[in-house]
This record gives C-alpha cells, structure tokens and sequence, in this order.
C-alpha cells in the first residue's frame, strides 16, 4: 500500500507490507505539522497486483505527558512518560545512582568517599539517556549523545563522547586492516569512520574527546 503523509515540508511518500503487521502501529516517520487541518495521511491502492489495502485509523503523535507528580508535569512527551512510568510500574528503581551507593557504601565501608560517589552518578548520568531510537533525538530535539570511558594509564580515564545516530550507521567488519585506499573506501561509509586495531571494524569518530584524566576529576572536563 502507498502512504502519503502531507507535511508542512510538502509530501513524503512510503510503501508499507499490508501482508505484515496486522493489529499494529505502523510507524511512517517524524514530520512537522501546521495547526488546523492541512497535514494529513493519503492511503491509496496504486500496485502493480491485485489486492486490497485498508486502515482502521492513522495516529499523529501521542501528545505530551498528562501525569502529575508532585505538583508538577514531566514536561515530556507522552511516549516517553509512559515508558518511564512503566519500567516504574514493573519493578525497575530508577534511583540507579542511589542503589549502587547503597553497594558501595556496604562493600568499601570505611573507605567510601564523597568524591567516588559524585564520579559515579557523574558517569551515569551521562550514559543513562532518554530518547527516541527512531529518530535518534531527545525530548528536546538534539541527537542522543553518549559517552565512553577507558582507563588508558594508571588512574586516568579517556572520555569519548558518540552520537548515537552514527553508530547506528555502523562501519563495516574487517578481518585486518585494508592497506590501500580503495578497499578503504569501499569499507568506510563515509569519512567519519577510523579502523580500530583493537576490534577489527571501523568505529565513528567521536564528536568530541577529552584529555586523559584522573577518574576522581573528570567531572572538571563537561
């Protein structure tokens, strides 16, 4: 079957597997809609076989989260609200940071230190993200980034910082490393991406890399 989904960027066309899916959400993709009736879904049964299309409803987004806690709305997409309020509903104790002082606290005893603790809610709060996996954004629209730690010598960590999006693209295996530039750029996606010894694929370059630096001290480089 052929979408149409007329947006406030003009039309996008898609072609869905109505053989597929039955009794589920389709999603077509994020567009930007003007207010009032322009922006709307075209379902139309151009093929080149016989059949029958159909469609029980089309959903435009899902609206912004309705539940108040205390005193206050979230402030985020309902889609997002729900599947926070959710992992909260089956069981899962968000207060990740919390939990593991707990641990830390019970197995180091005397030796737990204040500037342990902030280091590792500092780490997790960089690498605990909210967004959508479609789109590869956050709430507020800017890409997911995420960050990587490495222990390069001694006490020092190397911060690397990735957009998830383009991981996703992802570079292509390698048993070893190409010797020449054109099975290179027959390997590499685009510029972006650097072999990596190490694991034998190409990895994205980070947009961003801080210098190595004492683990109780990387909170100075955000």
């Amino acid at each position: 079957a052929r979408y149409t989904i007329h947006h406030l960027g003009g039309e996008t066309l898609k072609h869905v597997n109505q053989q597929m899916g039955g009794g589920m959400w389709i999603y077509l993709g994020t567009y930007l809609f003007d207010k009032g009736s322009k922006g709307y879904v075209e379902l139309t049964n151009h093929s080149s076989s016989l059949g029958v299309v159909t469609a029980d409803a089309v959903r435009f987004g899902g609206g912004m989260g309705k539940v108040e806690r205390g005193g206050t709305l979230s402030g985020m997409p309902a889609y997002i609200e729900g599947a926070l309020y959710n992992l909260q509903y089956s069981g899962i104790d968000l207060a990740i940071a919390d939990e593991w002082d707990k641990e830390y606290t019970k197995v180091m005893k005397t030796e737990a230190n204040d500037t342990a603790r902030t280091v590792a809610k500092f780490v997790l709060d960089h690498n605990i993200l909210c967004g959508d996996t479609l789109t590869m954004l956050k709430a507020d629209g800017s890409p997911i980034i995420f960050a990587q730690w490495d222990f390069v010598t001694g006490d020092n960590i190397k911060r690397r910082d990735f957009r998830l999006d383009e991981l996703m693209k992802g570079g292509k295996d390698a048993k070893e490393e190409p010797t020449d530039r054109l099975s290179i750029e027959n390997m590499v996606p685009h510029s972006t991406f650097t072999y990596d010894k190490m694991t034998g694929t190409w990895m994205p370059d980070p947009i961003k890399e801080y210098p190595p630096t004492d683990y109780r001290r990387i909170t100075d480089y955000d």
